[in-house]
């Protein structure tokens, strides 16, 4: 069992030990946040979400077994008007991968934004080489919608990646 709980400043370390180097900030949180900056990053997003109807909420994952933080969500971009948001920078620590929180940390951010922020559709991306996290999106009832060829470059490499969306129905 988990819960969504607020990500504060007293977080970030925590979060700051998960992220390795400069290529699996890329992965996990695509190219606005960057390793060098992270904390100033996480700050930023932190001080956004603060905001009356912000457009971003950030969140912790508590483990209500063990009562231990074990990742990291965010819903952004979101547009009220239109009623889409965007979910993004999923990340569970180590310990617990491929144990199934990835999918009720995903389910939970689908439910908070349908259900509080009263979204009606929810998109990723997602990129194509990171084939646990695709599993995860299509469990929790998300589809592909459009792939993108070679839309983000790291260094000498060329990344393509996935569109998903999730409509409430």
């Amino acid at each position: 069992m988990i819960e969504l709980t607020k990500f504060t400043k007293k977080d970030i370390l925590r979060l700051l030990s998960w992220v390795t180097d400069s290529r699996f900030t890329l992965q996990w949180a695509g190219p606005k946040y960057s390793y060098d900056k992270l904390e100033e990053n996480l700050n930023e997003a932190i001080l956004e979400a603060s905001n009356p109807n912000p457009n971003i909420y950030i969140f912790n994952c508590l483990n209500l077994n063990d009562n231990k933080i074990i990742g990291h969500i965010q819903l952004l971009r979101i547009d009220r008007e239109k009623k889409e948001g965007r979910i993004g920078r999923v990340l569970i620590c180590n310990e617990y991968r491929g144990s199934g929180y990835g999918e009720k940390m995903v389910e939970a951010v689908c439910k908070f934004g349908f259900e509080k922020v009263m979204l009606r559709k929810l998109t990723l991306a997602v990129y194509d080489f990171n084939l646990s996290a695709i599993k995860t999106y299509e469990r929790a009832g998300f589809i592909k919608t459009e792939y993108q060829i070679s839309s983000t470059d790291f260094r000498e490499e060329k990344w393509s990646s996935y569109e998903m969306a999730l409509v409430k129905i």
